[in-house]
């Protein structure tokens, strides 16, 4: 079975400033994105700023996303520095997800996870919020699963 992962906004904007984009002229409102798993809050996300070529997140990581039945990579790479800590899986190859190593990230410590690997986080601190600093845009974002990558769903994915 597989798990349910409802999103507010459904996605990132290509570009905000302040959780804030433009739409037909409009202004549209990405502050705060969240994200739950089976009905769980799993990460509220803050976009202080988003270009395709460098972006700042404030997140506010509820609880572990290893409920999901795959790894997740994400659309680009990034740096994140924790106000708390969190371990993860990290995996290295989509076609042998037994190549993975398990990470533990300690408070005030950064790391960096690249578009081309992917993750699931199996524990978070109590209040755990991170600063990401993310590079260009490489690809969109994946679970990886035993018959290969398969989109995640994010909107601005399929722009």
């Amino acid at each position: 079975m597989e798990n349910v992962v409802t999103r507010k906004h459904g996605g990132m904007p290509a570009w905000a400033l302040l959780g804030v984009t433009l739409k037909d002229r409009k202004p549209v409102f990405y502050w705060p994105y969240t994200s739950d798993v089976d009905g769980e809050r799993f990460l509220t996300r803050f976009i202080v700023f988003r270009t395709n070529l460098l972006s700042m997140d404030i997140t506010r990581i509820h609880s572990a996303d290893d409920k999901r039945m795959y790894p997740h990579d994400h659309s680009r790479s990034f740096t994140s520095f924790k106000f708390g800590s969190y371990d993860e899986w990290a995996y290295n190859d989509p076609n042998d997800l037994a190549n993975r190593t398990f990470r533990q990230h300690r408070r005030f410590s950064c790391h960096i996870l690249r578009h081309t690997q992917a993750h699931t986080i199996t524990r978070v601190s109590p209040k755990l919020v991170t600063i990401m600093f993310l590079g260009p845009k490489k690809q969109k974002s994946n679970y990886w699963t035993p018959l290969g990558k398969r989109s995640i769903g994010m909107k601005v994915d399929q722009t």
